[in-house]
């Protein structure tokens, strides 16, 4: 599995990330080339991935990473310890010979 996400993520990468950046330069360039708008432009997209960034991070931070908070650990190691003091009350009591 992870060598698929591997392979998806450097296909997403060269194909969205590193592969329209001369295209888009070019038509520009093409279009207008006494400007430095090509330039511009092409510098520009870095912040579109910025733009993404945040809102993940925004996102994860608000919804959590998914790992129990320090007060769901206390309450599933009180439950532990209950257990563990279950079991040796069950195994302390006497046993009477039935024979």
């Amino acid at each position: 599995m992870k060598s698929f996400a591997n392979s998806l993520a450097n296909t997403c990468i060269s194909s969205l990330g590193q592969l329209p950046a001369p295209y888009v330069y070019g038509a520009i360039y093409k279009i207008d080339v006494n400007s430095r708008r090509a330039f511009n432009l092409t510098l520009l997209f870095s912040w579109v991935g910025i733009l993404f960034i945040s809102f993940t991070a925004y996102f994860r931070y608000k919804q959590g990473d998914g790992k129990p908070k320090l007060e769901e650990k206390n309450q599933i190691v009180q439950k532990k310890n209950n257990l563990e003091n279950k079991e040796e009350k069950i195994l302390s009591l006497p046993v009477k010979n039935f024979i």
